[in-house]
């Protein structure tokens, strides 16, 4: 039977199996916008430290000293939105305000590594061709056969996402209890093209925030850019459409006007939560 799901902040994230691979502590340390102090001390036995997520349960040795970790979250933001949305300028414009920027498709395309399961897996699936005298994607090749219709993009996913989830989690998460954490960043932006596929990871993030146009906006956007009318109807039918989208957020900005229209958006937004008051970089 399938193994019950785990769950970061009260939501489905992958399997079971996937929590063999997250430390306890990992999986209960997004403690959003707090900054905490815990005290360990050396009994052994099960310790359960209060005002963590979900009460876990943490061993320590008799040997074990006495010590303090104290542990500075960043606030994680998804960033979700169609093709031409201006999802990718309103990440770039956080970006420049201080924000760590997590590109999703980039960080996929790192995981292409020539030789490795998940290029091997892919070959398999979209065949061998796509691969370069060097055992590297053509991911030129790739795009075309992977968004040719929606069947074939949920394909490449099935492959792909498993592996991006464990990466992103690594990311975003702290890596152990017995150590001080302190991330460089006050706040992560997380750019996700294709968000109704990654929706088991949303228990990763504080907030969502759909940036959403009409399809007409998009496409003349698309257009100005350089891109063709079938290439951009192509990738818009493997997205959903705006009203599903703006149901996955938690937040959504109607980003219908000009650039500065949505920088206004984003400055009121950061504001209201207190986030990068330093001004833009």
């Amino acid at each position: 039977s399938r193994p019950a799901p785990m769950v970061l902040r009260g939501k489905p994230v992958g399997e079971q199996g996937a929590a063999d691979r997250w430390t306890a502590f990992c999986h209960k340390v997004r403690v959003r916008k707090l900054t905490r102090t815990f005290g360990f001390s050396g009994p052994s036995g099960p310790f359960f430290v209060s005002g963590m997520e979900m009460g876990c349960a943490l061993r320590f040795s008799t040997r074990m000293p006495t010590r303090c970790v104290t542990m500075t979250s960043m606030f994680t933001l998804f960033l979700i939105g169609n093709i031409a949305s201006g999802k990718s300028s309103a990440a770039r414009y956080l970006e420049r305000r201080g924000a760590l920027r997590i590109d999703l498709d980039a960080l996929a395309k790192r995981l292409y590594t020539p030789g490795s399961q998940v290029v091997n897996d892919i070959a398999d699936a979209f065949g061998w061709d796509i691969l370069d005298e060097f055992g590297a994607l053509r991911t030129d090749i790739l795009a075309q056969r992977a968004f040719d219709v929606p069947e074939h993009a949920r394909l490449l996913d099935s492959i792909v996402h498993p592996v991006l989830l464990e990466r992103l989690g690594a990311m975003l998460l702290p890596s152990n209890c017995c150590s001080v954490v302190t991330p460089h960043y006050e706040l992560a932006v997380v750019e996700i093209s294709v968000p109704e596929t990654f929706t088991d990871a949303f228990g990763l993030a504080d907030e969502v925030l759909a940036i959403t146009a009409p399809f007409d906006v998009r496409r003349a956007r698309a257009l100005a850019r350089g891109m063709s009318q079938e290439d951009f109807e192509a990738r818009a039918l493997c997205q959903p459409d705006e009203d599903t989208l703006c149901t996955l957020a938690d937040t959504v900005f109607d980003n219908s006007g000009d650039e500065h229209g949505l920088i206004a958006y984003l400055d009121a937004w950061l504001h209201e939560r207190g986030l990068l008051q330093g001004g833009e970089r």
